[in-house]
């Protein structure tokens, strides 16, 4: 008599637990489409643009101790970079300006200035620029040294082609150029390669392929094997400006942590 009884009651608790799971998948199921449209709280993140995956973010717990510390994140990030051969297109609007040195080869380089003081040195003689109130010097196809920061830029190599204030200086063979600390407003460089972008915390906003929007705030930003356009204007409220692609990304503040791959 016992049996039976015992036997009902656990397929009545069986039926319970289905039905109630069900019910909860369905709720969870509809909870997560209407997140798909509105915005959400995001303290982590991984997207992954490689053919065949499907891009993904995650959101994660919001507690202080969820936060990854900001080397940790960095060394991930980096690593992935490096191993990783997919990018992801990026552009990213900052107001600070990170300092870059490094053996360089790109298209083009355009600076302005108004403070002609620096010597230029063009195949061992000076560039004169008397009688000028503001310089734009463009340097095309320059293979050589570039030394930058918020302070000034240093350069030294080879060009094909000079150009100032939209007047060419021709000159046979490679054109030998080099100057050290010019205090620019404006600086410009088409398709630079960069293996490791490093910015100090500063507000800005970044964008990263049509799928991720974001406001910086206080927030440090790294940017892995960049490849792209790069622009730096001091007299503007967006001082730094890049658009291009990257292998990895970073981003670090006091109530996030934020990788891209």
């Amino acid at each position: 008599m016992l049996g039976p009884q015992h036997s009902s009651h656990q397929h009545l608790r069986f039926y319970v637990v289905m039905t109630t799971l069900i019910i909860g998948g369905i709720f969870l199921f509809l909870l997560m489409n209407n997140n798909t449209d509105g915005n959400f709280s995001l303290t982590s993140a991984l997207i992954s643009d490689t053919d065949g995956e499907t891009n993904s973010l995650e959101e994660t717990d919001t507690s202080e101790e969820s936060i990854i510390p900001e080397n940790e994140l960095e060394e991930t990030v980096s690593k992935t970079a490096k191993d990783g051969s997919h990018k992801i297109d990026l552009s990213l609007d900052f107001n600070q300006i990170p300092s870059v040195k490094k053996e360089a080869k790109f298209e083009e380089i355009e600076l302005r200035f108004d403070n002609l003081d620096t010597k230029i040195n063009v195949n061992n003689d000076k560039l004169e620029l008397n009688n000028l109130q503001e310089v734009n010097l463009k340097i095309k196809n320059f293979v050589g040294k570039l030394d930058f920061n918020g302070n000034g830029v240093s350069l030294e190599g080879t060009a094909k082609r000079l150009e100032v204030n939209d007047i060419a200086l021709s000159s046979y063979g490679e054109i030998k150029i080099s100057f050290s600390d010019l205090n620019y407003g404006f600086l410009n460089i088409k398709d630079i390669e960069l293996k490791e972008l490093e910015l100090s915390r500063g507000d800005g906003h970044l964008a990263v392929s049509d799928k991720l929007s974001y406001s910086l705030s206080n927030e440090a930003v790294s940017i892995y094997s960049y490849k792209g356009g790069f622009t730096i204007d001091r007299n503007a409220d967006t001082t730094l400006e890049i658009d291009g692609s990257a292998k990895g990304v970073s981003v670090n503040g006091d109530l996030m942590s934020l990788g891209l791959n």
